[in-house]
């Protein structure tokens, strides 16, 4: 079910810097019923596209990445450019407004944190990706004194889900989401190895 503007949320207060420590802060009823809509589907619905990778570092690492909202467009791929993350990221109805493609040729665009719960599991509804909007849910697991992270990617509505055949879709998501790992890698096993912290 797409996300209209009856549901986005505005939150009073934004956070303004990359580091700053996110705290809690009351979630706008709207952006609270996109949540529990995700909760009821959750369990009903099978993934569209699937990736799994090693990641040399522990999970607290990852979620380091994740809880920095102007990282997005660092690791997410075809995100180009951030314009505004809420005070509340990446806690469960906060947003992050951020743009899509290659200037001249750039979309405005937001993606609603569904569920966050460090250092296991978070999950998104992404509205602009080249597919049409989307729901991508990470899961990490613990591996010794690494992880190894799943990404499930389901398209929601849009080209992706109504025109494009299945197994098309699946080849350009799967693709897609494997350098998306790839970039997230690189970002919370270097940010580990330097001693970088935003939690906590």
């Amino acid at each position: 079910m797409p996300l209209g503007p009856a549901h986005r949320c505005n939150p009073a207060r934004r956070r303004t810097q990359t580091g700053d420590a996110y705290a809690s802060r009351p979630v706008k009823p709207s952006c609270r019923d996109a949540v529990d809509l995700y909760a009821r589907k959750r369990r009903s619905e099978a993934p569209v596209s699937l990736n799994v990778r090693a990641f040399h570092c522990p999970p607290a690492a990852v979620f380091e990445v994740l809880a920095d909202g102007w990282l997005y467009p660092v690791w997410v791929v075809g995100a180009s450019r951030m314009r505004d993350v809420d005070d509340a990221w990446p806690e469960a109805g906060a947003v992050l407004q951020h743009s899509v493609g290659a200037w001249p040729a750039l979309l405005n665009d937001e993606t609603v944190s569904l569920e966050w719960e460090p250092p296991h599991r978070m999950a998104m509804q992404a509205k602009g990706w080249p597919i049409g909007e989307a729901r991508v849910v990470l899961d990490v697991k613990p591996r010794g004194n690494e992880c190894v992270v799943r990404i499930q990617e389901q398209a929601q509505e849009g080209p992706g889900r109504w025109w494009m055949p299945r197994l098309v879709r699946e080849l350009i998501l799967y693709a897609r989401n494997r350098e998306t790992l790839q970039r997230l890698a690189f970002l919370a096993e270097g940010r580990w190895r330097n001693g970088e912290r935003t939690i906590g």
